[in-house]
């Protein structure tokens, strides 16, 4: 194992703190929202089943307070909770759990699309076409 992991397997607290949940990012985001907000507006889409098995959406309440705080810039993205669904939930409000993991290109291919399209500099779709990334 690199050196870089191997402070966090010697204490799992570290483990822990770093790299479950929102909390750490809900930190960053709060710390650093004046440099970072202007770059992820409209790109924050947080998925998350309200029994999640690992209680991660007590963590996503809690960053989306403070997403929906935001002001300069708003954050413009969603957060959605699955009523009874458990950790992976992906948005689908229409299938459960274990069929909704297999439509993920079906789900958010198009919305990819979109943002690319929003987002892409003048005259980019005209002159390279839609789909031709």
């Amino acid at each position: 194992m690199g050196v870089s992991t191997s402070r966090y397997l010697r204490n799992p607290t570290i483990t822990w703190d770093s790299f479950v949940g929102c909390g750490p990012c809900q930190n960053i985001l709060q710390r650093d929202w004046e440099t970072l907000g202007p770059r992820l507006a409209g790109k924050l889409h947080i998925y998350v089943g309200d029994m999640d098995n690992y209680y991660l959406n007590s963590a996503v309440e809690l960053t989306e307070a403070f997403l929906e705080s935001t002001s300069d810039p708003p954050y413009g993205g969603e957060v959605d909770y699955g009523d009874g669904d458990e950790h992976c939930w992906n948005g689908d409000h229409t299938r459960g759990n274990g069929f909704s993991r297999l439509r993920y290109i079906q789900m958010f291919a198009p919305r990819i699309v979109e943002r690319i399209e929003e987002s892409a500099p003048p005259g980019a779709v005209e002159r390279f076409g839609r789909g031709a990334w």
